[in-house]
């Protein structure tokens, strides 16, 4: 079977996308490799693990920019790279209509609670783990799910419980938070893979 070409698109320092990158290489029996890292910023750090591991590397701003002109620069690149498979790793920007349509059913994304508590635009990295201590929910977790037009509407793939500590810090809950996207995302999206080859063999 041949590996599904997997696009990863990260705004941050991109340790997810280096989890990815690493699983996909630990062994020949993964499922997916890691063909190019998008980012919509020049000094996103995923850019530096992208060189590391010497992963093609695009850059695509969004800022003031029309959506249709963004879907274009984006199909063009995931085409030229032959994409099959979209994975979202902190990637801070929603994903034009136009690129969820032709990658219906392709395209995950990790949010770091349990959706749909503590999602939607603006719920990121440690706005999220801000929110979850001031509620004072005992549980939070991890969720993975397909990417629709709605920031965090989509279909749930996935979901790994995080119990909440009486000290627990910003800092804690994002180390344990890390802890579980690491291990978890990886095996995901080798399963979505595996998945997308029994439906869509190429």
């Amino acid at each position: 079977m041949n590996k599904v070409r997997v696009a990863v698109m990260a705004s941050g320092e991109g340790t997810n996308a280096e989890a990815l990158i690493r699983h996909a290489r630990s062994s020949a029996e993964c499922p997916y490799e890691i063909v190019c890292i998008v980012t919509n910023k020049s000094d996103a750090g995923v850019l530096r693990v992208a060189a590391a591991y010497g992963v093609p590397s695009i850059l695509i701003p969004f800022a003031h920019r029309d959506e249709h002109e963004i879907a274009a620069d984006l199909l063009d690149a995931l085409s030229m790279h032959c994409a099959e498979f979209v994975c979202l790793a902190g990637f801070l920007r929603k994903i034009p209509h136009e690129v969820s349509e032709v990658f219906k059913q392709k395209i995950i994304n990790i949010h770091p609670s349990l959706l749909p508590s503590f999602g939607g635009k603006g719920m990121y990295g440690r706005f999220v783990f801000e929110a979850v201590l001031a509620s004072g929910v005992p549980v939070t977790g991890v969720t993975i799910h397909h990417v629709s037009d709605g920031y965090d509407e989509g279909a749930v793939i996935f979901r790994e419980e995080i119990g909440v500590g009486k000290a627990e810090t910003v800092e804690s809950l994002a180390e344990k938070t890390r802890a579980v996207e690491h291990r978890v995302y990886p095996l995901i999206l080798a399963s979505e893979c595996l998945r997308l080859r029994d439906i869509s063999p190429f």
